[in-house]
């Protein structure tokens, strides 16, 4: 009966034994499973966080090519604006020897005005000296 009793007591702690490892087993395989879940958590977090940074670069890019764009469009108005400006240096100076030729035409019209009144001074006198003579 002892024997029985020892081989009983025996079972029953092999039996514990094994209960304590398949306790031990099962809260391994619950923490590997913690983790396995944390690192999937982390994962989509990191997953999430390439996504958000592909679109900001996205939207980066987007900006650069609209601000490129711009400078293209500022860079043909300057060039425009420029050729405008020759375009109205040409004309003023255009203007301003037209302005010359009026102002030469003017200085030779006097100048045959000048003419013209001292040959009608020297007529005048001419007929002047002419009327007295013949008086």
């Amino acid at each position: 009966a002892t024997e029985a009793a020892t081989l009983a007591a025996a079972r029953e702690a092999r039996l514990t034994q094994a209960n304590d490892l398949a306790c031990a087993a099962e809260l391994k395989a619950a923490g590997t499973l913690a983790e396995a879940i944390f690192a999937e958590s982390l994962a989509s977090a990191l997953l999430a966080e390439t996504q958000r940074c592909e679109e900001e670069s996205a939207h980066a890019e987007t900006a650069a090519l609209s601000l490129e764009a711009v400078a293209v469009d500022l860079e043909a108005k300057a060039r425009a604006a420029e050729a405008r400006y020759l375009e109205l240096e040409q004309r003023a100076s255009a203007l301003e020897a037209s302005a010359a030729a009026v102002e030469l035409e003017a200085c030779a019209a006097e100048a045959i005005a000048d003419a013209a009144e001292a040959e009608a001074g020297r007529a005048e006198a001419h007929a002047a000296a002419g009327g007295s003579a013949s008086g």
